[in-house]
């Protein structure tokens, strides 16, 4: 191929990545904005409904009247009445949490004889995240492998790599769920999902069964790509893979319960830890194996659902909400500042 047409393909899909990247965050913020004035709305109905009783209350009823009222503008979601260093709090918990499927993933690069450095993989996992918001996930894939492919590392295994640590991350996520809600006796119905989910996600990366899903690859030269990689991956891999994700699963329901003490009158209940642990997990799975942009719904709605009892409607939903923004957030952020530092480590090797 011509030089000079290749230069210009690479440039278009790159162009073509970004583009969907951008389309699929500004579409996840979106809804975030949709859902919150939804809630929003949604009290300030119910202050017109307790507004209209205070009206023909009696002395005796005006108290308890006026106070839930108060207590209902308080759940309100409006910045004036947020603490922020919880939602600081949060950001750095979930940045922190995301440290050991990255290190798991970079481990299974080496594990493969690929060689990227901390860096590479640090930069390919964080900005790979943002794939996440476009339809099919797909793209999390390519962002992921293209990223840290280089002269070392090459772009197959690495592709491989990221189903192997996404499929453990999600299994160990199910899991987490199900000994937390069965322990809570959150929702017995959402045990089984949580067990189901763990299945659907967890049974392909047990080894002798993984290599017979890609025997069975009718594309018979990316068989005989990946097969001496697959030999490769054991049950200590897929160990280490269990250990540093449920580290990174404790460290989410932390996260979640950081963003719900932003809200007034709610704080740090720590002993609801576990229900959060098991919310959180199973929504981040359960969102993932959807398919849909980002999860995007079907996290709200496991949250909320196991929210509600606990916290009430209006902070399970609108924490929810809150929660997909400061993932988010932190990912834009983060992928930012990682490859505004990496473009910045390769200038001076290309003036070399």
């Amino acid at each position: 191929m011509d030089p000079a047409l290749k230069s210009k393909l690479k440039f278009a899909a790159r162009l073509l990545i970004f583009l969907l990247v951008v389309w699929g965050v500004a579409r996840a913020v979106r809804n975030a904005q949709r859902d919150l004035s939804s809630q929003r709305a949604e009290v300030d109905r119910q202050l017109r409904e307790l507004d209209a009783s205070l009206a023909t209350a009696s002395e005796s009823q005006r108290p308890e009247l006026m106070e839930r009222r108060r207590q209902l503008e308080l759940q309100l979601p409006r910045l004036a009445n947020m603490h922020w260093l919880p939602l600081v709090a949060a950001c750095l918990i979930y940045l922190a949490a995301l440290v050991g499927p990255w290190l798991y993933w970079h481990r299974i690069l080496w594990k493969l004889d690929q060689r990227p450095s901390l860096l590479e993989s640090l930069r390919a996992y964080y900005i790979g995240h943002l794939g996440k918001y476009v339809p099919g996930k797909a793209l999390v894939v390519v962002l992921r492998s293209t990223l840290v492919r280089s002269d070392r590392t090459q772009l197959a295994p690495a592709a491989l790599g990221v189903f192997v640590e996404t499929l453990t991350t999600m299994a160990v996520g199910a899991c987490v769920a199900a000994i937390c809600l069965g322990a809570t006796a959150a929702s017995r119905g959402l045990v089984w999902v949580a067990v189901g989910l763990m299945l659907a996600a967890g049974l392909p990366t047990y080894p002798p069964l993984f290599r017979r899903i890609v025997a069975r690859l009718r594309v018979k030269q990316l068989h005989r790509e990946l097969e001496p990689f697959v030999a490769k991956i054991d049950g200590w891999l897929l160990l280490t893979g269990w250990a540093l994700g449920l580290l990174s699963w404790l460290a989410m329901g932390v996260c979640l319960l950081a963003v719900l003490a932003a809200f007034p009158q709610v704080g740090w209940d720590w002993g609801r830890l576990p229900v959060l642990i098991g919310a959180v997990s199973l929504a981040a799975v359960a969102g993932f194996l959807s398919l849909l942009p980002g999860g995007i719904g079907v996290r709200e709605l496991v949250v909320t659902e196991l929210l509600s009892p606990a916290y009430g409607a209006v902070v399970a939903v609108a924490g929810a909400v809150l929660l997909r923004l400061v993932w988010l957030v932190c990912e834009l952020l983060v992928s930012a500042i990682l490859w505004i530092k990496s473009a910045g480590a390769a200038a001076p090797a290309d003036s070399a």
